[in-house]
């Protein structure tokens, strides 16, 4: 669901079957809002890529009848880039503190 609004997001998961969501977030009122229409709640699942599920409210998705999963990082490549990119900034720190250290040398004697 691109949805670039809170009221946009809310208007395209009445009509959704399955929603991703990327960087929007799914509150309890986002399932309120689909139960309470007069339609009936076409949203019955909500699959978050990626690690975690901060983003989506998991108890009022079940309680609307909203399964939410997602979708593990194994061979996605997410856990290896990931990693590359936490050693990545350890060796800029160090890039620093290196390039510091004459200076730093010559301080103390």
């Amino acid at each position: 669901i691109p949805a670039p609004t809170r009221e946009l997001l809310y208007q395209e998961a009445a009509s959704a079957h399955v929603a991703l969501p990327f960087m929007e977030r799914f509150p309890s009122e986002l399932f309120r809002s689909t139960t309470t229409t007069k339609k009936k709640q076409k949203l019955r699942l909500v699959i978050q890529y990626g690690v975690g599920l901060e983003g989506v409210d998991v108890e009022a998705a079940t309680q609307a009848g909203v399964a939410v999963s997602n979708i593990p990082a194994d061979g996605t490549g997410n856990a290896q880039a990931t990693s590359e990119h936490a050693l990545f900034l350890a060796v800029s720190l160090l890039r620093h503190s290196f390039n510091e250290f004459p200076r730093r040398f010559q301080e103390r004697s």
